[in-house]
């Protein structure tokens, strides 16, 4: 939705939308939703004249269902007049007034309807917990003082919304604005050329991935911890390739460089969500090659599938505990600058430099998210292999130490390929300003491919274990 009217305006005109790219197709999208309200309207009417009529149904479960039935016909109301007049009429402009009040009435009854949701698991409980004094508790009398609690409760909760909306003042400058993608500088005559190799790496590493994920669910001798780490490492670096391949094939293929501000934030929480994850998994991997090797008796008894849930918990949480300010610090910036994003997905030091009003605060927090990430898995990995190297080096036979030490060949190579683009690229953004366009675009590429299609080529020829079980997937023995 946009402003329309004077730069600044404390009493715009906005713009609703209908369904983006099918603006011509409207008059027959609108069929299945009239179809849709009808059945609505009727079917919650209906409902609602059978209960009000029915004798039989004046009981305080019917009751519920009967203000569950009007609250869902002021949800349809309150929104079908705007869609339709879109799709029938291409109608889009909404007055401020018309849009607070179509607001408060679209939030009052999604309140409301969440409160008649709750007063209807009360009397489910009432019904089979205490079904003898279900009349004494569920009063006419009481039920109406439940549906007053939940009309007060919306209007203290939307008429400060309303007021608060009403003092802001709103100005052409948009806060969201529309990015523009970049593909591989200097060379975007040739991108349908470099789509090919893109696409056979895409292609690699959702396939490699997912065998190795298939191959570990379905083989029973690999549901040991070291195996469901690879598994976890897998399935992040399928989320890391498809949260960036749509953008960038849509970019190499058919010069799709637009993307929206909230697209860009949806592509940039997975982008840097699934980073972090990795990061925390190979330093769960870590600590698992460091159990096994130096304390080989208790791998059993440490690694049990419950800590290794909750190492997953933590890792989640991490995560979700570091990107969700992420995105509310990105929500409060201007950008008024040329929105061209010097990569072909969203990263946020690129997104960063484009705003117009203060970034300090988000520049400190992505300072403090990379130390709370880099800054201690890294260390914590460094230390993980200094013990190891100790317990290896104390082993007298050469064969056993060599033998001990392979075991972790694969995972210092996941490591390195993983942490060297991923550095290199946070170096770059941070002190390489001066540098090529091209370079900053091959880094960003190679930090986001590298780990996905190597990971699996490393498991696979050094795990012997996931070599013969994909071996035998293909063979069918």
């Amino acid at each position: 939705m946009e402003s329309l009217g004077n730069k600044t305006s404390a009493f715009p005109t906005f713009l609703l939308t209908g369904i983006p790219g099918l603006e011509s197709a409207h008059a027959w999208i609108s069929i299945p939703f009239c179809c849709l309200y009808g059945f609505a309207i009727l079917g919650n009417s209906m409902i609602l004249f059978v209960i009000i009529t029915q004798q039989s149904l004046h009981e305080p479960m019917y009751y519920f269902l009967s203000m569950l039935s009007a609250t869902d016909l002021g949800l349809t109301v309150s929104t079908m007049s705007t869609t339709l007049a879109i799709l029938w009429f291409d109608a889009r402009k909404i007055s401020l007034d018309s849009c607070l009040t179509q607001l408060f009435f679209l939030h009052g009854f999604t309140f409301m309807e969440s409160g008649i949701l709750v007063a209807m698991a009360f009397d489910r409980y009432v019904a089979i917990c205490n079904p003898l004094r279900y009349t004494t508790i569920l009063t006419n009398s009481r039920i109406i003082q439940l549906v007053i609690i939940i009309t007060i409760r919306i209007v203290v909760l939307m008429v400060p919304v309303l007021l608060l909306l009403k003092r802001l003042s709103f100005c052409k400058t948009s806060a969201f604005p529309t990015f523009w993608l970049t593909g591989i500088p200097g060379l975007e005559s040739a991108l349908a050329w470099i789509s090919i190799p893109f696409c056979c790496l895409y292609a690699f590493a959702i396939l490699g991935n997912s065998m190795i994920l298939f191959v570990i669910i379905t083989q029973q001798s690999l549901h040991e911890p070291m195996y469901y780490f690879l598994s976890m490492l897998s399935a992040t670096d399928l989320g890391l390739t498809v949260s960036t391949m749509s953008t960038t094939l849509a970019v190499l293929w058919f010069d799709a460089r637009k993307i929206s501000f909230d697209s860009c934030l949806v592509q940039l929480f997975f982008l840097h969500g699934f980073t972090f994850m990795e990061s925390g998994i190979l330093v769960a991997m870590a600590f698992d090659r460091y159990v096994a090797i130096c304390n080989p008796l208790r791998y059993t008894t440490i690694l049990t599938n419950s800590r290794i849930i909750q190492l997953v918990i933590i890792i989640i949480i991490r995560f979700l505990l570091l990107m969700v300010p992420v995105l509310l610090l990105l929500k409060r910036l201007s950008f008024c600058k040329a929105n061209i994003l010097s990569h072909s997905y969203c990263y946020h030091p690129d997104v960063l430099k484009l705003a117009c009003s203060d970034n300090r605060p988000n520049s400190i927090f992505g300072l403090i998210a990379l130390a709370l990430t880099t800054g201690i898995d890294t260390p914590s990995i460094v230390v993980s292999y200094i013990l190891i190297i100790r317990s290896v080096l104390i082993i007298a036979s050469p064969e056993e130490r060599h033998k001990t030490f392979s075991t972790c060949v694969s995972h210092i190579g996941a490591v390195a390929i993983f942490y060297i683009p991923f550095i290199s690229l946070s170096l770059l953004h941070r002190y390489g300003h001066s540098a090529p366009k091209l370079l900053h675009s091959m880094m960003a590429n190679i930090f986001l491919i590298l780990p996905p299609v190597l990971n699996p080529i490393i498991y696979s020829v050094k795990t012997k274990q996931i070599r013969k079980a994909i071996l035998s997937l293909l063979t069918n023995k």
